[in-house]
């Protein structure tokens, strides 16, 4: 399992790309299959590189559905092989 870092430009994240990193590493460091790796382009772009099978996101409330929603049908588009589960 790849955790993965994506940033954007255009957000202000309270964390750095670094600190968000380091409490992944902390929160996985018993875990000897999980790693974690940065994007910085479509996010269904890297899981392809990775070889990466599926892509899950969180829905943090109702009204993230919709647009997540929309989200898993555009990578379905772009990568009919790796399946986006919210």
């Amino acid at each position: 399992m790849i955790v993965t870092l994506a940033t954007h430009t255009g957000k202000q994240p309270l964390f750095s790309v670094a600190e968000r990193r380091s409490h992944i590493e902390a929160a996985t460091k018993s875990m000897s299959r999980v790693e974690v790796g940065e994007c910085r382009g479509l996010l269904v772009n890297f899981a392809k590189e990775q070889g990466a099978v599926a892509i899950v996101r969180g829905v943090r409330a109702v009204s993230d559905f919709e647009y997540e929603f929309q989200m898993a049908l555009t990578n379905r588009k772009l990568a009919e092989s790796i399946t986006t589960v919210s």
